[in-house]
């Protein structure tokens, strides 16, 4: 970790993203003076000759972006004759931030001339070396604008061996394997090898290193190679320990994707790859996930459903013999996968694997939760809903209120009136302590399922707890006051409204009750509401006053209606 966050803190300096300057004196309204005069000479000597105690890379960076508005012409012949200038300024401990910006403005212009000379000046010069990232920056525009790998013979600097950091090299290597020079990218594989131990930022940069091997053998024709490869990844522990297998698939997918292999060649690349990450001891990672499901994908387009099944069914029997590498993401995706595909024994296998696991502070996720709940109560078994609500509760005693919803739902459908009525009960008893209350879908499951009359002595444990102080959310007490209003006369709202701490009393719940008693045409009690949020000191809002107006007017009382005005 305390690498990646080193790599993290130094690269945007390396590459110039974010340069501030802090200083008593400020020199940069005088340096973009003399450039928008075009005196480039003589800003050039305006940054030299600053003094050493001001001096940043700001400037010399400044003076590089601003270039940008001019024509590549005149920018080329600028760099060509002030980029050591303003590389090597004798007052900064280090070059690479200016540098970085002279290679990203030689890109940008496509400067063939500049890259040459800033080789021949890094490669005479012992005492100037190049820092990686800005070795990666030259060895990509010489790729891309020098004439491709088989011209960086012409340019010194790129001669590999005296490359002394491994992520140039590497990415060398990868140049080497897209323009087919297989024979001089394995030779700078094993110097990267022999410098990866030196790195310390290996972990990040390692992991790209063998996706691009990957990449350069299958692209090349040499797919026992990729495998050898993945195979020495698979028994290097220092390795995959830091570097995600999934890294690997891509290297290979993208090449063959890139030299249009056909799908079924594409498939057997992976599905020999699978078989040898399925023999490892290495952690699959929520990644693999991704792959797997590729090869699943591949193996249904070619019709072949039964190895589709096969390759879900080895995966997961490999993660199966790493139980402390099998977590929440892999459950999720197991059993999701296996119920999708009718493979309902081994998803079962997979939920019991789960309710076996010693540690109960892990939780199925709510998408498996809600495939379990469909798929079992689709086919009427409710006794194992039954057990897998026991599971859920273990290991989620507050579950969401979806699934409580899905639950309920299902015990309806299925005729069980009596377990969809306990569960909301319980619900409801448990709600002030677990702060999961039931919504407007749980009342409308409810109300659908077992009828307002039935369902009155159990909203009745709702208003028990309000009676007894018991702190409830808002949401369930403005679907308390709609249910009544609803499916009770206006004493019981009024009985009910009383019964409401301060808390409740909102303009919100006072606006229900007004647009119910408007809709009744009960004009009487709508504005006696009315009045009553006005006696709790509480401002009507534009909202109270939209009812009012509508309200009235619907009712016949438009002169009333216009005292109300909608802001």
């Amino acid at each position: 970790m305390f690498r990646t966050l080193s790599r993290l803190h130094r690269q945007p300096l390396i590459r110039g993203a974010t340069i501030r300057h802090i200083s008593n004196n400020d020199y940069g309204p005088k340096l973009d003076a003399l450039i928008d005069k075009k005196k480039h000479k003589e800003a050039v000597d305006f940054v030299a000759r600053i003094p050493e105690q001001d001096q940043t890379h700001y400037y010399p960076i400044r003076l590089i972006r601003r270039l940008s508005t001019l024509p590549d012409v005149v920018q080329e012949k600028f760099l060509l004759k002030h980029w050591r200038t303003l590389t090597f300024l004798p007052t900064l401990p280090t070059n690479s931030r200016v540098l970085f910006n002279v290679l990203q403005q030689m890109s940008s212009i496509k400067s063939v001339a500049l890259a040459k000379d800033i080789d021949n000046c890094f490669a005479t010069e012992l005492d100037h070396k190049m820092e990686k990232y800005c070795f990666v920056t030259f060895i990509k525009f010489v790729y891309e604008h020098g004439g491709g790998a088989k011209n960086f013979k012409n340019y010194r600097l790129l001669d590999y061996t005296k490359i002394s950091h491994f992520f140039p090299n590497s990415r060398l290597m990868n140049f080497y394997f897209q323009d087919g020079y297989v024979d001089r990218a394995e030779v700078i594989n094993k110097i990267c090898l022999q410098q990866v131990s030196e790195e310390v930022e290996q972990d990040a940069l390692y992991g790209v290193h063998y996706r691009s091997l990957m990449y350069g053998y299958t692209k090349n024709n040499k797919k026992e190679m990729a495998v050898s490869v993945f195979e020495s990844y698979c028994k290097n522990e220092s390795v995959y320990c830091f570097v995600q297998p999934q890294l690997l698939f891509y290297g290979a997918s993208d090449a063959m994707n890139a030299i249009e292999t056909p799908l079924k060649e594409h498939v057997e690349v992976y599905q020999n790859l699978m078989n040898i990450f399925n023999k490892s001891n290495i952690h699959p990672g929520p990644h693999m996930i991704s792959v797997v499901k590729s090869l699943f994908d591949d193996y249904v387009k070619l019709g072949n459903l039964e190895m589709a099944k096969t390759v879900l069914y080895e995966f997961y029997r490999s993660c199966e013999q790493r139980p402390n590498n099998f977590g929440e993401d892999l459950y999720s995706f197991f059993i999701q996968e296996f119920y999708a595909h009718n493979m309902e024994q081994r998803g079962w296998s997979c939920v019991q694997h789960f309710m076996k696991r010693s540690d109960k502070s892990m939780a199925l996720r709510n998408n498996t939760m809600t495939t379990l709940l469909n798929y079992y109560f689709s086919n009427d078994r409710v006794r194992i809903v039954d057990t897998l609500m026991e599971l859920f509760n273990e290991f989620a005693r507050n579950l969401p209120i979806n699934i409580v919803n899905i639950a309920i739902k299902g015990y309806f459908k299925t005729g069980h009136v009596d377990k969809a009525v306990n569960l909301f009960k319980s619900t409801c008893e448990k709600a002030p302590k677990y702060k999961t209350y039931p919504d407007l879908e749980t009342m409308t499951i409810m109300l659908d399922g077992y009828g307002s009359v039935g369902l009155t002595r159990y909203m009745n444990i709702i208003f028990d707890n309000i009676q007894k102080g018991k702190a409830l959310s808002q949401n369930i007490v403005e679907i308390a006051l709609r249910w009544l209003l609803l499916h009770e006369d206006a004493q019981s709202c009024s009985d009910f409204w009383r019964l409401l701490h301060d808390d409740y009393q909102t303009p919100k719940t006072v606006n229900m009750c007004i647009h119910y008693f408007f809709n009744e045409r009960q004009v009487d009690v709508a504005m006696k509401s009315y009045e009553f949020l006005k006696s709790l000191n509480m401002e009507p809002d534009g909202a109270t006053n939209l009812i009012m107006n509508t309200g009235l007017a619907k009712n016949g009382f438009t002169k009333e209606a216009s005292k109300y005005r909608i802001k």
